[in-house]
């Protein structure tokens, strides 16, 4: 991947959130051309996985952490409980943002696609 298609990426998905200071850092290391910064500084990102669990462990022992759990790795779960698990996991990503952790709107299109696709 390119680096300024990059720096766009994480620019429309960090910018704004508490990983500020790392965008920042990206786009100093972008304005000099140190592309060995560049490569550093992303590797301190979360990526969409760590993300999903970092809010599943803030779900921990609600039925929600279950189900999408059981979702997300493809296990037998009935179509009632698939449709609430990952409507309620949307809900708590739209409360996750609302308290300021706009780092997990990504997860939205994913959890949108898997509804839709039921």
């Amino acid at each position: 991947m390119k680096y300024s298609t990059k720096l766009l990426e994480l620019r429309r998905q960090f910018d704004g959130t508490k990983y500020d200071n790392l965008v920042n850092e990206y786009i100093n290391a972008f304005i000099k051309g140190n592309k060995e910064s560049m490569d550093k500084v992303i590797g301190k990102f979360p990526t969409e996985v760590q993300l999903l669990e970092t809010l599943l462990k803030k779900l921990k022992g609600k039925s929600v952490e279950t189900n999408i759990r059981k979702v997300f790795r493809d296990e037998k779960i009935n179509k009632v409980d698939t449709e609430i698990a990952l409507s309620s996991f949307y809900t708590h990503i739209c409360i996750e943002m609302k308290q300021g952790n706009t780092e997990y709107k990504n997860l939205k299109k994913d959890v949108l696609n898997k509804l839709n696709n039921i």
